[in-house]
């Protein structure tokens, strides 16, 4: 196997990983568990790519300390679900999230698109 290094991790093929990520994707880094074909997030396992599932983690570990006041629309979802789970489940969360946008930017071939702060909603 290739040395491993953030310039270029040992990705896997795109062909290799499950057409649906929902489930499969974050569980493949290690981040989610399954069992009995359901999905828990909020634990880390030593099971999947122990190299990726670092990268991931370290990132959201960075994007949490620079939370502050940030007002675009991952910051105030981060910001919420810190209130109501945890830093630690939150870090889980985010790093859950973003193997799935990596798993379609992959898929895909796309770049990165982010998404625009939440407009004021109309009551």
């Amino acid at each position: 196997m290739p040395k491993q290094s953030a310039k270029s991790p040992a990705v896997p093929p795109c062909a290799s990983f499950p057409s649906n990520p929902s489930n499969s994707t974050p569980s493949s880094a290690g981040i989610a568990s399954t069992a009995g074909g359901k999905t828990r997030l909020g634990r880390i396992t030593k099971q999947g790519d122990k190299y990726l599932r670092t990268l991931l983690i370290h990132g959201t570990r960075a994007v949490l300390a620079a939370l502050r006041d940030k007002q675009d629309r991952t910051s105030c979802w981060l910001r919420e679900l810190i209130a109501r789970r945890g830093y630690k489940r939150a870090a889980v969360a985010l790093a859950a999230k973003n193997a799935r946008i990596v798993w379609a930017m992959l898929t895909r071939g796309e770049n990165y698109r982010p998404q625009p702060a939440n407009q004021a909603v109309a009551a």
